[in-house]
């Protein structure tokens, strides 16, 4: 693939967005995104908001194209097409069975109309329309023409210029141009009280993996501006006029409008919805696996979702990035998502208070997260936010090292950290305490049964009082006092994890900006047997999503 040119080849917009973007031919999903962030970087839709748009269009054409395997330009069934005014004008030659005449005797030919648009100059459109539709056989042509001068009068409907088009392709269902035309009409502004109508029109002349392909952004404007009542009752009829054999496109359409309709769906529909696609998972293509994974845990999210939000501000407000990546587009994910950044960078307490580690039953943090870190890697691909550099990583390490070391003298300083150390020296004795006392018990209850003073009696009962006593005291300790020791365990590294380690772990962490993972990586790295206290550090804060979160958020203020 080549590299996009510092200025952009703007001319070739709209016609030719793989040029634009550089894009070699085998292009694939990944390659097209990394081409479109790369143009993101230079043109913030903050600062260039016409060109970020013109960008975001041409990215979005071919994203769709690829998403729905159609690899021409402007869709599928369209090829390069040029228009032969002069062959749809002039009348059919004689067939070969007719005898030439005589030169002397053959009529001299009519003159050759001319083209429209030479007409154009010096007649009135409303006078070559009317000529247009006297005509009693239209070619696409005549009905490319007729969708736009009708739509260029002044007292022109607003869908004018589709009704043209439909009818044109209802005659001419495979013309490129006509189809073409149709394309890029409903990519423009449509009345939102006519989107549905004029959905249903469509339906009826495009089947198929075309007609899902053609209207995708259409079901977009119209799911925001109307009723979901609305919205699914045009789909079902749309779709009762859709040939059932045809699932690609179907399945294709449904990936992308589950994800935008998440919100405002009713409970029946979504289930349907995800169903179709539960059955066609295993069929799906490669290039749409992406997309179904990220729909899944979207799909867990909202099901968990209540459980979630607690009265958290900062927990509602992480609700609101993730439905704006659902429902809005890129400049609008950005904004909300930084947004979040720069809020949770700037107060430490309230991440942690907001997302605690202690909640094991909590599960819905860890879909949170999961959902969160796709939405991380969209938008730091698109700003371009580079990772450390591998150099600094022995330095880093080393800091690591003394920060465990400093975490654990102030660990076992700490009254808990004391009694901890008292409790671990009883603990470790209680199981020969324990063997102890059973040795006792049993070599006196054998000496009762057979009192003898025989040295060969003797040692027999201090072999079996002996054998009793190994048992009885892995037992009793692994019944009693083993399950109680695990529980302090917890429960004491839990207190020292809260008011220890979790607040000096988050300044560690805003003074290295390491990412979260980075850190734990370190960490593991670091550890070693010798550092009994960090192996809880190490436990907690594996599932400690506020720390998580506080760390992604400082990398976006740095």
């Amino acid at each position: 693939m080549n590299e996009p040119a510092d200025s952009p080849r703007w001319e070739l917009l709209p016609h030719d967005p793989e040029g634009f973007f550089g894009l070699e031919s085998g292009y694939d999903r990944t390659v097209l995104k990394r081409a479109y962030n790369r143009y993101l970087k230079q043109f913030k839709p903050e600062k260039f908001p016409e060109e970020f748009q013109r960008i975001r269009a041409a990215y979005e054409a071919l994203d769709q194209e690829l998403r729905y395997g159609a690899r021409e330009p402007r869709g599928p069934a369209v090829q390069p097409y040029r228009w032969n005014p002069a062959a749809e004008t002039t009348p059919p030659s004689a067939g070969p069975d007719v005898r030439p005449t005589r030169p002397e005797a053959r009529p001299a030919p009519p003159p050759a109309s001319p083209p429209l648009h030479v007409r154009l100059e010096h007649e009135s459109p409303q006078t070559l329309l009317d000529e247009l539709k006297r005509k009693p056989s239209k070619s696409p042509y005549d009905y490319f023409c007729l969708a736009l001068i009708g739509d260029a009068l002044p007292d022109a409907d607003d869908l004018r210029l589709l009704k043209w088009v439909l009818a044109g392709l209802k005659e001419h269902p495979r013309d490129p141009a006509l189809f073409h035309l149709l394309y890029e009409s409903l990519r423009t502004a449509l009345p939102p009280d006519a989107i549905s109508k004029v959905l249903i029109a469509v339906s009826q002349v495009v089947q198929g993996d075309r007609f899902y392909f053609l209207t995708e952004p259409v079901w977009d404007v119209l799911l925001k501006s109307a009723t979901f009542k609305t919205f699914r009752e045009t789909l079902k009829e749309c779709e009762s006029r859709q040939p059932v054999h045809e699932v690609l496109g179907r399945n294709t359409f449904y990936l992308h409008l589950l994800r935008k309709a998440l919100w405002r769906a009713d409970d029946d529909w979504l289930a349907a919805g995800f169903a179709l696609l539960d059955d066609a998972a295993g069929e799906l293509p490669h290039r749409l696996e992406w997309d179904l994974e990220v729909l899944m845990v979207l799909r867990t999210y909202r099901e968990q979702r209540d459980q979630f939000l607690d009265g958290s501000s900062l927990r509602a407000a992480v609700d609101r990035v993730i439905r704006v990546y659902c429902e809005e587009d890129d400049a609008a994910v950005e904004r909300a998502f930084l947004t979040f950044q720069l809020r949770a960078a700037s107060d430490a307490d309230e991440v942690l208070a907001a997302f605690p580690f202690d909640d094991d039953d909590d599960q819905s943090c860890a879909v949170v997260w999961q959902t969160w870190c796709w939405i991380e890697a969209e938008v730091s691909g698109r700003l371009g936010l580079s990772r450390p550099d591998e150099e600094l990583q022995p330095k880093r390490k080393r800091s690591m090292r003394k920060w465990l070391e400093a975490m654990e003298v102030r660990g076992n300083g700490s009254l808990g950290g004391q009694v901890w150390d008292v409790l671990s020296l009883g603990v470790g004795f209680s199981q020969v305490a324990a063997s102890a006392v059973v040795f006792v018990l049993a070599f006196s209850v054998i000496y009762l049964v057979w009192p003898t003073s025989s040295s060969f009696v003797v040692l027999f009962e201090t072999a079996v009082s002996g054998l009793a006593a190994w048992q009885g005291g892995r037992l009793i300790f692994n019944r009693i006092v083993a399950p109680w020791w695990h529980g302090y365990c917890r429960r004491k590294g839990r207190k020292i994890y809260a008011k220890i380690w979790r607040p000096e772990f988050a300044n560690y962490l805003q003074q290295t900006r390491l990412r979260f993972g980075d850190a734990r990586d370190l960490m593991t790295d670091r550890y070693d047997e010798r550092l009994q206290l960090c192996s809880w550090l190490l436990r907690y804060s594996q599932g400690d999503f506020g720390l998580a979160f506080y760390a992604t958020a400082l990398q976006y203020a740095a």
